[in-house]
């Protein structure tokens, strides 16, 4: 994520008053928090001051009457080296009215807390705040590790905790990303409990300040949360986290109440990276050289020992330590499988294989090592070097790569690096090694692992390493849609799950994610859509378990930049719970955030959250048969669904999904005379004049037959403010041939012009109105779903998940999340 044009300061911050925060910043220690009088100095500068205040040390106390500030109430707080939360000890003293109860106060609270750290009383004047939920306001900004610099919005005060608890997510406190515009997002802002309160838009309230009032203050804390960062170069100060709870409005402008800050020196382990060289992704995917070292060339081997990796240096829940402790044949160990899978497609790369000893394996020529395969090569690197040995041998091949260009990618598909504790020092140094690489993008190779299962881009290369006859998957399927995932046994299981239904153009494990990341694949596969290798993909399905630093705000620019190429972006994310988090590190070294605020986040780009694996697929599904669905979002205003069925409890079911927690994305038609003129000429052929209402959600009841059914679903879709459709029905009504042949009945949906081919030709006749349908009864309509989903029309077997479906799939596409 390039955070550079962050850099710039907002209209009210001066160059001198820059300096003047960095002179402040740079000349304190760090291992403390910086004093809340001092914190008021910087908030000033950030367009949030604090009212009249002063601070009094102890060398000052009989100073004490000329110094105070003359206000008609003071409160009064300690600062005492060490402790920041003051109401918690009781260090603050509220309607201080005169010089003799300010001197009662100083002095109580210097006997209850060690001289050593007492360093005096801060006195400011207290406004006047009537009590009310709205009065206290929490501005903040922090470093997040997944999203970067943060800034927060929300109700303040001692219940700050406890209102996030008992509210509706987002709705007590909002965390947005700093690299957010604020102008564009403006409404959602607007929605806010506290904005509205403060807008004076709840019943009985008054205006207290406007919402640009808030805006400026928020733009000038993104602003101070970029360059006082990681992501600022130039940076020597990080500023961790500024807190201001609360802060109120008075007399029509933000007033700082208190303030916390905590900073630190830059580290080492702040440096930030330069762009990868991504292109070379498509290099790894569809590589037209490669070099395998891990294959073997013995038929058979004891049990345990199936590859040159040891079984005990690997996690034993990892898809590798099974295959290594299988007995049987050596031809089932990792790279023998991928290298057969490499011979036998139809366009084979140019092939070598690591070995010191053998000649040729699985038909392969052998080379002993990368310098031999650098001569062989003629000095030009291969596209791909995939690594199945163990770790400590892995790295060290890795490192002779760095220092020979022997290999523009890299795939490890070896476990044992840092999602364990003795692996961990190994990556860590190979991580090194390789970012002394990041200033010469053309020698870098790009490394996707360890510990992944590998990857598949259709037609060009398939290094998933389980036998393809343990797998359910075909050559059936919508191939629109990639599939990137931190979890191998996901991608295999996804996969199968869908045979014949979605054949992914695009499969990857990332495994740990020690280069190449989740948002990495994503980001090449957006850069490059109009090439062959990712082409024509509609929907790109994420299964994350956690994020490298940074790389929360960069998912959310390329889910926008998705949505405005017409594509979709769905995401499972564990790491839900605290169990989920620490399951998270343990598999994935990496480090899981708060789910509420990723999915939020998420989802004000436009992402498509999961929230079961059941719902993931079924999100797979419809955006690979129903695409066009995308290209909805940019319309003005809700989408209007139109629904048909013939049953009642369907009618109410699809009713209450679709419009779960009042949606604002959705609506329903509003008949014409047009429309319900042809509804009416339908009904009164089915022998039903009068018998049932037009009514924005039709229920047709089980007596119109199904030729008359889909006449109806093409009247839906002609209608002019119609934006999709949802069509229902309970296929065992006697009216309705739905049945696909079979013993003991005469229909047959799948016949040339039966049900199946209409509806297949509704979808076709009308791309820019896309529409699902459900049948929803047993295991005798199986084959007529199949067909029509194989005609390309999503079909699904429960009207409540195909409304809910619709409706998340909307509220993506609008970007709702209040």
């Amino acid at each position: 994520m390039d955070f550079s044009r962050f850099l710039t300061p907002p209209a009210g911050i001066t160059a001198e008053q820059v300096a003047e925060l960095e002179r402040i910043l740079g000349q304190r220690d760090h291992a403390t928090a910086l004093d809340e009088h001092e914190v008021y100095r910087i908030l000033a500068t950030l367009g949030v001051p604090a009212p009249p205040h002063r601070f009094i040390p102890v060398a000052d106390l009989p100073r004490l009457a000329e110094l105070l500030p003359h206000c008609e109430k003071l409160v009064a707080k300690i600062v005492v080296t060490g402790i920041t939360h003051k109401t918690d000890v009781k260090g603050v003293a509220f309607n201080v009215t005169s010089v003799e109860r300010a001197r009662e106060v100083y002095l109580d609270f210097q006997s209850r807390f060690p001289a050593a750290k007492f360093q005096g009383v801060l006195f400011v004047e207290q406004l006047p705040l009537k009590g009310e939920l709205g009065d206290e306001i929490l501005l903040s900004m922090y470093q997040d590790a997944d999203f970067g610099p943060m800034i927060a919005l929300g109700f303040g005060g001692v219940l700050v905790e406890e209102l996030k608890r008992i509210m509706r997510p987002n709705r007590a406190q909002i965390f947005l990303p700093a690299c957010m515009d604020l102008d564009e997002n403006r409404a959602l802002l607007a929605q806010l409990p506290l904005v509205r309160m403060i807008e004076g838009k709840v019943r009985g309230g008054k205006a207290k300040a406007e919402l640009s009032t808030l805006v400026s203050a928020l733009k000038k804390l993104q602003w101070a949360a970029v360059y006082f960062s990681r992501y600022n170069p130039h940076a020597r100060v990080i500023i961790e986290e500024l807190e201001v709870n609360p802060a109120t409005v008075h007399q029509g402008a933000l007033a700082a109440l208190d303030g916390v800050l905590r900073t630190r020196a830059v580290a080492a382990a702040d440096y930030v990276a330069p762009p990868k060289p991504l292109h070379k992704i498509t290099r790894l995917l569809a590589p037209r050289s490669v070099a395998i070292a891990g294959a073997s060339g013995k038929a058979r081997q004891a049990p345990g020992r199936l590859l040159p990796i040891p079984a005990r240096s690997l996690p034993t829940h990892s898809f590798a330590h099974a295959i290594l402790t299988r007995p049987g044949p050596r031809a089932h160990s990792p790279c023998n499988v991928i290298a057969r899978k490499f011979a036998s497609s139809a366009n084979p790369p140019a092939m070598w294989v690591l070995h010191p000893a053998e000649a040729t394996i699985e038909g392969i020529p052998c080379v002993p090592s990368l310098a031999a395969l650098r001569e062989a090569r003629h000095n030009e690197p291969v596209d791909l070097l995939l690594i199945g040995v163990r770790a400590s041998a892995a790295a060290q091949m890795c490192e002779e790569c760095f220092a020979t260009h022997a290999a523009e990618t890299i795939l490890i598909i070896t476990a044992g690096f840092a999602e364990t504790a003795a692996g961990a020092h190994i990556q860590h140094d190979l991580e090194a090694k390789l970012h002394a690489l990041d200033a010469q993008p053309a020698l870098r190779p790009v490394i996707n692992g360890p510990n992944t299962l590998g990857c598949i881009c259709q037609g060009y290369s398939n290094t998933i390493f389980t036998p393809e006859y343990k797998s359910s998957a075909t050559d059936k399927g919508h191939s629109n849609c990639a599939l990137i995932s931190q979890s191998g046994a996901q991608v295999i299981t996804r996969v199968s799950d869908l045979a014949d239904l979605v054949r992914p153009k695009v499969v990857v494990s990332v495994g740990n994610q020690m280069d190449l990341s989740v948002c990495d694949f994503l980001e090449q596969c957006l850069d490059a859509h109009q090439e062959p290798q990712f082409s024509d993909i509609d929907l790109y399905a994420l299964y994350i378990e956690g994020l490298n630093p940074g790389d929360g705000a960069r998912l959310m620019a390329l889910t926008r930049r998705a949505a405005a190429l017409h594509k979709v972006v769905c995401i499972y994310k564990t790491g839900r719970t605290e169990a989920g988090r620490d399951a998270a590190k343990g598999h994935t070294a990496s480090m899981a955030g708060d789910y509420d605020m990723f999915s939020f986040l998420l989802r004000s780009a436009g992402a498509l959250l999961a929230e079961s694996f059941d719902e993931f697929e079924q999100m797979m599904l419809l955006g690979t048969h129903a695409p066009s669905l995308a290209r909805l979002g940019a319309a003005e205003g809700p989408l209007t669904v139109g629904i048909m069925t013939n049953a009642g409890f369907e009618k109410c079911a699809m009713a209450d999904h679709l419009f779960a927690g009042h949606t604002r994305a959705l609506t329903l038609p509003q008949w014409g005379p047009e429309t319900a003129a042809k509804i009416n000429g339908c009904l009164e052929k089915a022998g039903m004049k009068g018998l049932i209402d037009i009514s924005p959600v039709l229920d047709v009841t089980p007596m119109l037959n199904d030729v008359l059914f889909t006449t109806v679903m093409e009247i839906v879709l002609q209608d002019p403010t119609v934006d999709m459709g949802l069509f229902s029905c309970v296929p065992e009504a006697i009216t309705l041939n739905l049945l696909p042949p079979g013993e003991g009945h005469t229909e047959n949906a799948l016949a040339p012009g039966g049900f199946v081919e209409r509806v297949v030709a509704l979808a076709r006749r009308y791309p820019a109105k896309p529409f699902v349908m459900v049948l929803e009864s047993g295991a005798k309509y199986d084959r007529t779903v199949a067909a029509l989903m194989a005609g390309g029309v999503m079909c699904f077997r429960r009207a409540d998940a195909a409304a809910r479906a619709l409706a998340k799939m909307a509220q993506a596409l609008k970007k709702e999340v209040l």
